[in-house]
């Protein structure tokens, strides 16, 4: 499903005329919106301004590991998909949760605050095949996330499927593909990488970062 499509159907009726109110779904949205920002400000009084410091090192594992059914579009990270359902949840994570041909979601920016954080666990919680994982951390490795860049070719190949773009909308698939084709999303991942190899996320740029291009 298209999600900007999605939220503007929220507030049309059935013959497309404009809703002078809310409608129950659009609603629930908002009340999630509003939780999500409580949860947000629980986890940074509980963990501290470092988001960092706490997402790649601190942030708990779930019992279950959807590892063996990862998505591949998945980028890099402690959060990341396996096979999901494609009933439209994910909407709740805009900025970190796209979906597939099928309309299947996966992660294709990792969260960079405690906002997109619960917005992110918001959505892992309401899927019904609850097949977001937590614990990338224990699954990535320097040479598999290597191996993940070194293929982004073949990854922004499939973000232009068609089905994909419907399901998205063309301004969304564009946001991950131009991420993928930047060197900001390279200096995300050798970030990432130095942290797997050193078990502590680098506080600053100049560090000796891996390379992996």
């Amino acid at each position: 499903m298209n999600i900007l499509k999605a939220i503007k159907a929220l507030f049309k009726t059935e013959d497309g005329v404009k809703r002078t109110y809310p409608s129950e779904e659009a609603l629930r949205i908002l009340r999630q919106m509003q939780e999500t920002e409580k949860q947000a400000a629980v986890l940074k009084e509980r963990h501290g301004v470092d988001f960092n410091a706490f997402f790649y090192s601190q942030i708990p594992y779930t019992d279950g590991s959807h590892w063996d059914e990862k998505h591949v579009l998945n980028f890099p990270g402690p959060i990341y998909t396996g096979v999901t359902d494609n009933c439209g949840t994910g909407i709740e994570a805009p900025e970190n949760v796209m979906f597939d041909h099928e309309g299947r979601e996966f992660i294709y920016c990792q969260p960079k605050n405690y906002n997109q954080l619960a917005a992110v666990d918001t959505a892992g919680a309401v899927a019904p095949f609850q097949a977001y994982g937590f614990d990338g951390n224990k699954c990535w490795n320097y040479e598999l996330v290597k191996s993940w860049w070194q293929n982004r070719a073949e990854w922004i190949s499939q973000l232009m499927d068609p089905l994909l773009i419907k399901h998205n909308g063309a301004d969304i698939v564009q946001l991950y593909i131009d991420y993928l084709n930047s060197d900001i999303a390279e200096l995300d991942l050798r970030r990432y990488c130095f942290f797997l190899l050193n078990n502590y996320y680098p506080a600053e740029d100049n560090m000796d970062l891996p390379i992996i291009s």
